[in-house]
Protein backbone atom coordinates (compact mmCIF):
# COMPACT_ATOMS: atom_id res chain seq x y z
CA UNK A 1 0.00 0.00 0.00
CA UNK A 2 1.20 3.21 -0.79
CA UNK A 3 1.67 6.25 1.91
CA UNK A 4 -1.37 8.05 0.09
CA UNK A 5 -3.53 4.71 0.73
CA UNK A 6 -2.18 4.37 4.47
CA UNK A 7 -2.75 8.50 4.93
CA UNK A 8 -6.24 7.66 3.52
CA UNK A 9 -7.33 5.18 6.19
CA UNK A 10 -6.51 7.79 8.64
CA UNK A 11 -8.71 10.06 7.01
CA UNK A 12 -11.41 7.71 7.55
CA UNK A 13 -10.72 7.75 10.99
CA UNK A 14 -13.58 9.65 13.29
CA UNK A 15 -11.13 10.61 15.72
CA UNK A 16 -8.72 11.95 13.43
CA UNK A 17 -11.49 14.31 11.63
CA UNK A 18 -12.11 15.53 14.86
CA UNK A 19 -8.67 16.67 14.94
CA UNK A 20 -8.55 18.14 11.63
CA UNK A 21 -12.28 19.98 12.43
CA UNK A 22 -10.37 21.48 16.17
CA UNK A 23 -7.12 22.59 14.59
CA UNK A 24 -9.29 24.03 11.25
CA UNK A 25 -11.31 25.91 13.30
CA UNK A 26 -8.68 26.86 15.85
CA UNK A 27 -11.10 25.90 19.10
CA UNK A 28 -7.57 24.95 20.61
CA UNK A 29 -3.71 25.41 19.54
CA UNK A 30 -2.08 22.74 21.26
CA UNK A 31 -2.69 19.09 20.92
CA UNK A 32 -1.09 16.33 23.34
CA UNK A 33 -0.98 13.12 21.42
CA UNK A 34 -0.37 10.34 23.82
CA UNK A 35 -1.38 5.80 22.94
CA UNK A 36 0.56 6.12 19.67
CA UNK A 37 3.85 4.19 19.69
CA UNK A 38 6.99 5.01 17.30
CA UNK A 39 6.46 5.00 13.75
CA UNK A 40 2.22 5.21 13.78
CA UNK A 41 2.99 8.78 16.06
CA UNK A 42 5.16 9.27 12.98
CA UNK A 43 2.62 8.31 10.32
CA UNK A 44 -0.08 10.37 12.43
CA UNK A 45 1.74 13.34 12.48
CA UNK A 46 2.86 12.89 8.25
CA UNK A 47 -0.90 12.52 8.15
CA UNK A 48 -1.75 15.42 9.68
CA UNK A 49 0.95 17.49 8.10
CA UNK A 50 -0.46 16.94 4.90
CA UNK A 51 -3.57 17.96 5.01
CA UNK A 52 -3.60 20.49 2.17
CA UNK A 53 -6.56 22.68 4.59
CA UNK A 54 -4.27 22.76 7.21
CA UNK A 55 -0.55 23.68 6.26
CA UNK A 56 0.23 25.04 9.56
CA UNK A 57 3.62 25.06 11.43
CA UNK A 58 4.34 22.39 14.01
CA UNK A 59 6.32 21.83 17.31
CA UNK A 60 6.79 18.47 18.22
CA UNK A 61 8.12 18.26 21.79
CA UNK A 62 9.56 14.53 22.85
CA UNK A 63 10.55 13.47 25.84
CA UNK A 64 14.09 12.64 24.41
CA UNK A 65 16.68 13.49 21.79
CA UNK A 66 16.57 9.68 20.77
CA UNK A 67 12.89 9.83 20.25
CA UNK A 68 13.04 13.26 18.40
CA UNK A 69 15.90 12.20 16.27
CA UNK A 70 13.35 9.02 14.90
CA UNK A 71 10.38 11.45 14.82
CA UNK A 72 12.59 13.48 12.70
CA UNK A 73 13.98 10.49 10.23
CA UNK A 74 9.94 9.11 9.71
CA UNK A 75 9.06 12.46 9.02
CA UNK A 76 11.89 13.40 6.34
CA UNK A 77 10.85 10.16 4.73
CA UNK A 78 7.33 10.18 4.87
CA UNK A 79 7.10 13.37 3.95
CA UNK A 80 9.59 13.18 0.98
CA UNK A 81 11.81 15.88 2.54
CA UNK A 82 14.84 15.54 0.08
CA UNK A 83 12.75 15.36 -3.22
CA UNK A 84 10.32 18.20 -1.56
CA UNK A 85 12.07 21.49 -0.75
CA UNK A 86 8.98 23.11 0.28
CA UNK A 87 9.23 20.90 3.57
CA UNK A 88 10.91 22.66 6.19
CA UNK A 89 11.80 19.86 8.68
CA UNK A 90 14.32 20.62 11.31
CA UNK A 91 15.87 18.40 14.42
CA UNK A 92 16.55 21.03 16.95
CA UNK A 93 19.60 18.73 19.21
CA UNK A 94 19.54 19.57 23.34
CA UNK A 95 23.07 20.69 24.12
CA UNK A 96 25.01 17.55 24.94
CA UNK A 97 26.87 19.34 28.57
CA UNK A 98 24.53 20.23 31.53
CA UNK A 99 25.03 24.03 31.49
CA UNK A 100 27.47 24.39 34.50
CA UNK A 101 29.60 21.18 34.20
CA UNK A 102 32.40 24.02 32.86
CA UNK A 103 33.10 22.58 29.46
CA UNK A 104 31.91 23.48 26.06
CA UNK A 105 29.33 21.83 23.86
CA UNK A 106 29.81 20.56 20.98
CA UNK A 107 30.55 23.13 17.75
CA UNK A 108 28.43 21.44 15.57
CA UNK A 109 25.45 21.25 17.68
CA UNK A 110 25.88 25.18 18.12
CA UNK A 111 26.00 25.74 14.92
CA UNK A 112 22.54 23.35 14.01
CA UNK A 113 21.00 25.20 16.53
CA UNK A 114 21.94 28.61 15.68
CA UNK A 115 21.47 27.60 11.94
CA UNK A 116 17.65 26.89 12.54
CA UNK A 117 16.75 30.03 15.04
CA UNK A 118 18.43 31.85 12.03
CA UNK A 119 15.85 29.74 9.54
CA UNK A 120 12.75 30.43 12.57
CA UNK A 121 13.44 34.09 12.93
CA UNK A 122 13.76 34.74 8.54
CA UNK A 123 10.99 32.47 7.75
CA UNK A 124 7.76 33.97 6.12
CA UNK A 125 5.34 31.98 8.26
CA UNK A 126 2.34 32.35 5.52
CA UNK A 127 4.57 30.82 2.31
CA UNK A 128 6.30 28.53 4.13
CA UNK A 129 5.60 26.17 7.07
CA UNK A 130 7.94 24.59 9.21
CA UNK A 131 7.95 21.08 11.48
CA UNK A 132 10.38 21.34 14.37
CA UNK A 133 11.33 18.22 16.27
CA UNK A 134 13.03 18.45 19.63
CA UNK A 135 13.55 17.05 23.03
CA UNK A 136 12.31 19.25 25.93
CA UNK A 137 16.29 18.82 27.21
CA UNK A 138 16.57 21.29 24.17
CA UNK A 139 14.29 23.92 25.28
CA UNK A 140 15.29 23.90 29.16
CA UNK A 141 18.11 26.46 28.02
CA UNK A 142 17.09 30.19 27.93
CA UNK A 143 16.78 31.26 23.85
CA UNK A 144 16.57 34.62 23.11
CA UNK A 145 13.53 36.18 21.01
CA UNK A 146 13.26 36.34 17.16
CA UNK A 147 13.33 39.92 17.34
CA UNK A 148 16.47 40.10 19.60
CA UNK A 149 17.97 36.99 17.48
CA UNK A 150 17.66 38.81 14.70
CA UNK A 151 18.61 42.03 15.74
CA UNK A 152 22.25 40.51 17.39
CA UNK A 153 22.95 38.77 13.85
CA UNK A 154 25.00 40.19 11.17
CA UNK A 155 26.86 39.03 7.98
CA UNK A 156 29.57 40.17 6.45
CA UNK A 157 30.19 39.58 2.84
CA UNK A 158 33.27 40.14 0.48
CA UNK A 159 33.99 43.74 0.20
CA UNK A 160 32.35 44.71 3.57
CA UNK A 161 34.20 47.31 5.10
CA UNK A 162 34.37 47.47 9.66
CA UNK A 163 35.81 49.38 11.94
CA UNK A 164 38.37 47.23 13.95
CA UNK A 165 36.69 48.68 17.14
CA UNK A 166 33.39 48.54 16.51
CA UNK A 167 33.74 44.81 14.97
CA UNK A 168 35.87 44.31 18.55
CA UNK A 169 32.52 45.47 20.43
CA UNK A 170 29.99 43.53 18.68
CA UNK A 171 31.92 40.58 18.67
CA UNK A 172 32.29 41.56 22.97
CA UNK A 173 28.95 42.44 23.52
CA UNK A 174 28.13 38.85 21.75
CA UNK A 175 30.40 37.34 24.55
CA UNK A 176 33.05 36.47 22.12
CA UNK A 177 36.43 36.40 23.81
CA UNK A 178 39.81 37.32 22.28
CA UNK A 179 42.43 34.21 21.80
CA UNK A 180 45.75 33.33 19.85
CA UNK A 181 44.61 31.01 17.57
CA UNK A 182 41.18 30.04 16.43
CA UNK A 183 40.62 26.54 17.02
CA UNK A 184 36.92 25.66 16.41
CA UNK A 185 33.83 27.67 14.37
CA UNK A 186 32.20 30.26 17.22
Amino acid sequence: MALSGIFSLWNQSKEFKEIIKIIKEKLINKILLFGLKDSARSFFIAALASKEEIKKSYLIITDSQENALKIYQDLSNLLNKPQNKEENIFLFPSFDVLPYEGISSDPQIIQQRINILKHLSMNDYNKKRIILITDIKALLPKLASPQKFKKTSWKLKVGDILKKDDFLKILLDQNYRSVEIVEEKG
